[in-house]
């Protein structure tokens, strides 16, 4: 299944909404239908997307390289997303930033995941030009403790380049 675009253009509000859901698997031609006006605020909702592969990330790449809107603003990027932002250089516009994303959580005892919403301003923030981060405490069905399923350094470094 290829992804699927839906949006809408909330010109009393100055901005434009995009979903993104499914694989972002090939040349989307979904993507490069979609025309958004440059003078409306962008917001990019992703929670529905459950991944991305090469000829997705040409596709995305191409797509976005071509957004001129003044504010770009990414919401619920799932992992796969983040890695690719984290791998790929100019994967997002440089006007692009990340409102809210997943991160990973394991459990050992009992082998669980589940992915974590961390938002702006609660979980991950800029203080004097150094993102700092909360990370929530997430139990398993039976209590336990789950931990982060990253190394932090490496997962977190794409927002460096959106200080």
């Amino acid at each position: 299944m290829s992804v699927k675009v839906d949006h809408v253009i909330l010109k009393d509000q100055n901005l434009a909404r995009v979903s993104l859901a499914g694989l972002l698997e090939n040349d989307e031609k979904a993507l490069t239908e979609l025309a958004i006006p440059a003078a409306l605020d962008l917001h990019l909702h992703l929670e529905q997307l459950r991944g991305i592969n090469s000829l997705g990330v040409r596709a995305f790449v191409n797509w976005s390289s071509k957004l001129k809107n003044p504010k770009i603003m990414i919401h619920d990027a799932p992992k796969a997303f983040v890695d690719q932002v984290n791998m790929v250089d100019g994967f997002l516009p440089p006007q692009a930033r990340m409102r809210s994303f997943f991160v990973p959580y394991y459990s050992e005892a009992t082998g669980e995941e589940t992915q974590v919403q961390f938002a702006i301003g609660i979980n991950f923030y800029l203080y004097e030009g150094q993102w700092k981060f909360s990370f929530p405490e997430v139990h398993d069905s039976r209590g336990n403790l789950m931990s982060v399923d990253i190394q932090p350094e490496r997962y977190f470094r794409f927002l460096n380049k959106m200080k």
